[in-house]
């Protein structure tokens, strides 16, 4: 309502208590595409969709390595998350550097989101318009955080940002649900495997009009305990997307049904449901020309013994 005029400053709040600006860059967030991420107590995957201006461009980077234990998966403005991958960068080298060990991933998003938010501070700063997913190891196990423009920052189990997000999230919620407690949990007793295709199976709900899926239009890196950090390329991601297309993942905490069995599942129900509607067809169909030929027989016959009688010359 009031935007035009309490939006030229991000330290000028509007009436209704809001910062305009802030705002604009949260929304840039949600205009980036899709990127989605699962930890484990052992695993941390992190999956994105990439886009392109038009079909003679590349791909966006939507994965970048920080360290050989953490990398991130951005959403929203890439210049702007250029400049914070190139911080976070530094400040894992200066830490190693001075205390001889790998930088805790708390520590480091804690710095992030401070830089984030003194950019909501001060006028001659507009925020970051990028969201990030970091995902790491450190001595305390896997990490899943989430930035975003305002900087707050929240670890997650499993987490899906940036445009239709909102798809990858209930497709995750519905997958972990707990029916006993109402309580959503990710199994630690997952796979790489597993968690690969889980995060490609929500990021599928995810696809915009005409477009598909492909090996290249998609990008996954894992991280673990044992596990330095790793991008995977598109002859690694093939096999899982093109299982895409023979697996249905059921939403269930721990089961999940092949595409064969669930086609067959489905098929015979279909084949019960059309012997039903075809066999209440074809009965009324078969009732009705029965009746036809049976009234047809009976006129002609009254016809012939009418016929006999006045024949006969019988009256009554």
């Amino acid at each position: 309502m009031h935007g035009n005029k309490y939006d030229t400053d991000v330290t000028v709040w509007s009436p209704e208590g809001k910062l305009h600006q802030v705002k604009y860059a949260m929304e840039a967030e949600k205009q980036g595409s899709a990127c989605c991420g699962i930890r484990t107590n052992k695993y941390v995957v992190l999956g994105a969709f990439r886009r392109r201006p038009n079909e003679l461009a590349s791909y966006q980077r939507k994965i970048v390595e920080i360290d050989t234990h953490m990398g991130i998966a951005m959403s929203g403005l890439t210049a702007d998350a250029r400049a914070l991958s190139k911080y976070m960068r530094t400040e894992c080298m200066d830490h190693e550097y001075v205390y001889g060990r790998k930088m805790p991933m708390e520590m480091l998003v804690r710095q992030v989101a401070e830089k984030e938010h003194f950019c909501t501070l001060t006028y001659e700063r507009r925020p970051y318009g990028v969201g990030l997913l970091i995902g790491g190891v450190d001595s305390k196990g896997p990490h899943l955080f989430h930035t975003s423009p305002s900087g707050e920052y929240l670890e997650y189990s499993a987490c899906a940002i940036g445009s239709r997000s909102q798809s990858a999230k209930t497709a995750l919620s519905r997958r972990f649900l707990n029916e006993e407690t109402n309580v959503v949990t990710v199994s630690d007793d997952l796979t790489l495997d597993e968690l690969i295709s889980i995060v490609l199976d929500a990021l599928k709900g995810c696809v915009q009009g005409d477009s598909k899926m492909t090996k290249e239009n998609c990008s996954v890196a894992v991280v673990g305990v044992d596990l330095p950090f790793r991008e995977l390329s598109e002859e690694e991601i093939a096999p899982y997307v093109n299982a895409l297309t023979q697996w249905i993942v059921c939403f269930t905490p721990d089961r999940t049904m092949k595409g064969g069995q669930a086609g067959r599942q489905a098929g015979r129900q279909a084949g019960r449901q059309a012997g039903r509607q075809a066999g209440r067809q074809a009965g009324r169909q078969a009732g009705r020309q029965a009746g036809r030929q049976a009234g047809r027989q009976a006129g002609r016959q009254t016809g012939r013994q009418v016929a006999e009688i006045a024949k006969s010359g019988i009256s009554c």
